[in-house]
């Protein structure tokens, strides 16, 4: 008897809707969310960028932070997610851009802040310099990201369970962006760096699959020829059984940084 191989996504979750892929990240990991906005120390009347905005959740959320006579903006390359933003808030500036192009004035802002952007990044030190740029002097720029090798799956193959791992790490454009940002920082001349790191725990298995990419990645890891579809559907077979038992476990980890930019 063999085992049927899992029937398991084509694409990530946010090439096909990422609007609805970004709510419910926003929805289910929003603890995180709140931490790194506190961590950027918002004030009264601050003007705010939030870059990769999506449809605008924590824009929306840092200006209640800088009340009625500060102003966010937030920025994202995808039009169709700045149209949704648009439509859902007035409070908040969104329009369509780039963070490697930042379309601001130097100086604009008092705090510059991006979560979950650099992991896409092929220049990432390009990108923080533009953030940097339109940051005023004694501004904070904040940015918090994942590391793709601290996804931890509980699973009894621990070989194939480390494989599929460095496998979703190496699909990223940058899979270790959480753990560069505290050198990037630096090298970008910023004083008063610090850093923090933050944990989200997954004890669902759909959740994982799906907000987490793991059935992406499987599928691209059985297309590489990284694990057989027997593995793969072996693998997954005891997910699901750890799942129904009410024992299935992840995690991953990520890093924020904050820096002050000098002169």
């Amino acid at each position: 008897m063999t085992t049927e191989p899992p029937n398991l996504a084509a694409e990530r979750p946010y090439d096909t809707n990422r609007s609805d892929y970004l709510d419910r990240v926003a929805a289910t990991f929003g603890d995180y969310k709140r931490r790194s906005i506190e961590f950027c120390k918002l004030a009264t009347g601050e003007r705010i960028l939030d870059v990769g905005c999506g449809t605008g959740q924590d824009a929306v959320m840092m200006a209640g932070y800088v009340g009625p006579s500060g102003r966010v903006t937030g920025i994202d390359r995808e039009a169709s997610l700045i149209a949704e933003a648009q439509a859902a808030d007035d409070t908040v500036d969104f329009l369509v851009g780039d963070v490697m192009t930042l379309p601001f004035d130097d100086g604009l802002y008092d705090c510059t802040r991006a979560d979950r952007v650099f992991q896409h990044l092929t220049a990432p030190v390009a990108a923080l310099a533009e953030m940097v740029r339109v940051t005023a002097v004694g501004g904070r720029i904040v940015v918090i990201d994942v590391d793709w090798d601290t996804f931890v799956i509980d699973a009894s193959n621990t070989e194939l369970t480390r494989r599929i791992i460095r496998f979703a790490n190496d699909c990223q454009a940058c899979g270790w962006a959480g753990r560069q940002l505290y050198g990037l920082f630096h090298d970008a001349s910023l004083a008063e760096v610090e850093a923090y790191g933050d944990s989200i725990v997954v004890t669902d298995l759909q959740v994982t699959l799906q907000l987490l990419g793991l059935s992406y990645f499987l599928a691209e890891a059985c297309r590489a020829s990284a694990v057989t579809e027997e593995e793969a559907a072996a693998w997954m077979a005891e997910l699901e059984q750890r799942d129904t038992a009410g024992r299935f476990f992840a995690g991953i980890s990520g890093y924020c940084v904050r820096g002050q930019r000098k002169d």
